[in-house]
């Protein structure tokens, strides 16, 4: 930096270097004067030299210190120019990281939009097809409960065995008048429970409640379960609360059906 404010700094003014030229003209007169050897032309001389010199170191010595300072000034100038450039650069440079912070935070928050669109879509689809298959379920039990309602009683009776059989029970018939009554031994040989089918279109009373508890108190069952594919009066559901005793309408033996199916 220091050579280019050298190279760039303006030269010596021409009136100034005419005073200095002539200035060392008078030194060499001053000189010329010395060597003639006269007394009074030596005085002379010598004034004449004394005065031209130091009128030349000064302009000289002015000159230099204008030099001088044209160059601090130039470098100065330059370092200041620096500066600048250096401010401008980290401005750019801020400007840039604010900009890919920006546009970070932008594809950021895309993707994040972008997933959770995603995983919304992907619960609607669980969600519709978890609907899908209960709905499916659902008219798997409607039909199946259709289909036990249209049994016979001898069909029914052996539906029902089956459903037990699957449930880990070992029914069995606990008389020749028994056409509906199932003995259900339970396959750790631990105690055992009764079941009693309600003929087809029959709707379950209290009677039918009372009767089936005062078997199992007779017979000694831990459990009973009352089968009415018809459904039970709201009295005879009331009468079984509290007892060891499961009401079994076509829905419930239908979910039975499809839970061992399953």
């Amino acid at each position: 930096m220091r050579g280019n404010a050298k190279r760039q700094t303006a030269p010596i003014p021409q009136a100034e270097l005419r005073v200095i030229l002539l200035y060392a003209m008078f030194c060499v007169l001053g000189l010329a004067a010395i060597l003639t050897g006269k007394p009074n032309w030596r005085e002379l001389g010598w004034v004449t030299l004394g005065l031209s010199v130091g009128g030349m170191v000064r302009r000289i010595s002015r000159e230099w210190r204008r030099r001088r300072e044209a160059e601090a000034a130039e470098q100065a100038a330059g370092e200041r120019r620096a500066l600048q450039a250096a401010r401008r650069e980290r401005d750019r440079q801020e400007t840039v990281r604010r900009q890919t912070e920006r546009a970070a935070r932008a594809g950021a928050a895309k993707r994040q939009a972008a997933a959770r669109a995603a995983q919304r879509h992907a619960e609607r689809l669980r969600a519709q097809e978890e609907a899908a298959q209960r709905a499916k379920r659902e008219q798997a039990l409607a039909t199946e409960a259709q289909r036990l309602r249209s049994l016979s009683a001898a069909q029914l009776r052996t539906e029902v065995a089956a459903a037990f059989t699957r449930r880990g029970f070992r029914p069995e018939s606990p008389g020749p008048d028994a056409a509906c009554d199932l003995l259900l031994t339970p396959a750790d040989g631990d105690g055992i429970e009764i079941a009693r089918c309600v003929p087809a279109g029959q709707t379950a009373g209290v009677a039918d409640v009372k009767a089936l508890e005062a078997w199992r108190q007779e017979a000694g069952a831990r459990h009973a379960y009352l089968i009415a594919l018809s459904g039970f009066s709201p009295a005879a559901v009331r009468q079984a609360r509290g007892l060891p005793l499961t009401l079994v309408e076509a829905h419930l033996l239908a979910h039975w059906q499809q839970a061992v199916r399953e």
